[in-house]
């Protein structure tokens, strides 16, 4: 809802010249408002209040960073809990809704040459959104599954409710903003605040749906919580003065009974001490809520359900728990030591390098450039093959310990020291290479 505009009538003013009024009326133009100045102009003329307003600017500096605004309010605010319900299929997820209004103003002495943009703007930090499956829906069977998806440092902005031209959702607004923003300049002094934006009180309710049934298991909890930096701000030109910061989270951990209801906590908020540093950051573009946003993964209460997968579908999960769900990483890195998997590295021979027999061949195994094992003496001829075992143990050591850019690598020699070809497999460590050490031709397979 548009913001109503200032129509209060002002109490009539006698009519001076504009010679004798131009010098006492100088000082008081800074505390009239909008509608006393255009009653004033009706009076003494336009000519004459622009001469005024031009010489009461030349007395103030332009506004030049945050300390340049007065602010108020750009405290998140919300009141109940979160909360489950069913919707047909789905069951949906739904927090308080919480209000982020302000205003903010232009200090004494201070103007703005041009009209600026002042509202909301709001980072998702981070988000995990799981839930938890039970076999039957019973709150003490078997867990199930336990999906969850997470995503990190967006832009955040609420929805526009009219769809881009795929018929995909949009943002309302532009980065760095949360909401359409509104206008400051120099007549929003403090007896005449600026709204953060022309489109009614900003506000945000986030949610989101998960399936009754996976499988044999039935929705028996929401699990994860999401993380919001957010403040008011003037955008000047290029220029964003974070006026005021605020972290406020969302916990969905909340039990959904067989009624598929539930609820669970009250918003939590935090003020933020230094804007600079820790405060929302007005750099980022990427929408919080696009299409395909977030990394899914499969999350893991206890590290007895985490033993239940494969090393390769946990070593899919990883990184993802790492980042959104320390419980879950935890439950994931325990379950791969203690699994400890076997490396298996195939290495097939299509072609010998030598022309009468087998050839003879050493490999090196090696994890980020360190020799984990070295093996001589391999004899193959065309179509035979010879696989080389590595432990978990060995080749990684814990699970903690992994990265992104962690490689294996196996160098292949043939008739000496020197390495003739090597394969490298980055991290999950799978695949096939096709190596040609001399003028033999030999596959590299790794597996786990």
């Amino acid at each position: 809802m548009e913001h109503e505009l200032e129509t209060a009538v002002s109490p009539p003013v006698a009519t001076p010249s504009a010679a004798a009024s131009s010098a006492p009326l100088t000082p008081l133009l800074g505390a009239l408002s909008p509608a006393r100045v255009i009653a004033l102009q009706r009076t003494v003329g336009n000519r004459a209040v622009s001469a005024l307003l031009q010489r009461d600017d030349t007395q103030k500096t332009p506004a030049a960073g945050p300390g340049d605004f007065g602010v108020s309010g750009g405290v998140p605010s919300g009141s109940g809990t979160a909360t489950a319900f069913p919707a047909g299929n789905l069951v949906t997820a739904k927090s308080a809704k919480v209000t982020l209004d302000g205003e903010a103003w232009l200090q004494d002495g201070k103007t703005l040459e041009q009209s600026a943009y002042f509202g909301v703007i709001q980072n998702l930090v981070s988000s995990n959104r799981g839930a938890q499956y039970r076999h039957g829906g019973d709150p003490a069977g078997d867990i199930v599954a336990e999906p969850h998806s997470g995503e990190t440092g967006k832009w955040d902005a609420a929805i526009d409710p009219q769809k881009d031209a795929k018929g995909n959702d949009k943002p309302q607004t532009f980065p760095p903003f949360y909401w359409v923003p509104g206008n400051i300049d120099a007549n929003n002094t403090k007896e005449n605040h600026a709204k953060p934006t022309r489109l009614g009180t900003p506000w945000d309710q986030p949610e989101y749906s998960m399936p009754v049934q996976n499988g044999p298991g039935r929705l028996t909890a929401f699990k994860g919580q999401d993380v919001f930096k957010m403040g008011l701000a003037v955008k000047k030109d290029a220029s964003v003065w974070m006026l005021t910061g605020n972290q406020w989270t969302v916990s969905w951990d909340i039990a959904v009974d067989a009624s598929m209801n539930g609820a669970g906590k009250a918003v939590q908020t935090q003020e933020i001490k230094d804007l600079l540093k820790d405060g929302p950051n007005p750099a980022l573009k990427d929408w919080s809520l696009a299409k395909d946003a977030g990394s899914a993964f499969e999350g893991f209460s206890t590290e007895a359900e985490a033993m239940k997968r494969t090393p390769s579908e946990l070593l899919s999960w990883i990184f993802a728990a790492k980042q959104f769900d320390p419980t879950s990483y935890q439950n994931i890195c325990s379950a791969l030591d203690n699994k400890n998997p076997n490396f298996a590295i195939d290495i097939a021979c299509a072609t010998t390098d030598a022309n009468f027999g087998s050839d003879v061949l050493s490999a090196s195994v090696k994890r980020n450039g360190a020799l984990v094992k070295s093996e001589g003496g391999i004899r193959l001829n065309n179509g035979e093959s010879k696989t080389i075992n590595v432990s978990w143990a060995d080749m990684i050591g814990s699970a903690g310990g992994l990265t992104p850019g962690m490689a294996i690598t196996v160098e292949l020699y043939v008739g000496g020291d020197s390495a003739q070809a090597t394969a490298s497999f980055a991290f999950p460590f799978k695949g096939s290479q096709q190596l040609k050490p001399a003028s033999g031709d030999y596959g590299v397979t790794l597996s786990l």
